[in-house]
């Protein structure tokens, strides 16, 4: 959820990924998923959007 330019950085890969016809996205997360997931639930796209939350690191 870095911020850039005052909106978190997915913001503008999901726009990106909006222009370019993506029908579905799967982010894969971990340490601090829940910001993740709250700002997930603001968002309405062109396109569906799923996540795992990783409960043990993997280490990946």
């Amino acid at each position: 959820m870095a911020p850039v330019n005052s909106k978190p950085f997915l913001h503008y890969l999901f726009d990106y990924a909006e222009q370019q016809g993506c029908t579905k996205i799967i982010l894969s997360l971990g340490y601090k998923h829940e910001q993740v997931t709250e700002w997930l639930k603001t968002q309405q796209r062109l396109f569906a959007i799923d996540y795992v939350v990783e409960e043990t690191p993997l280490g990946t």
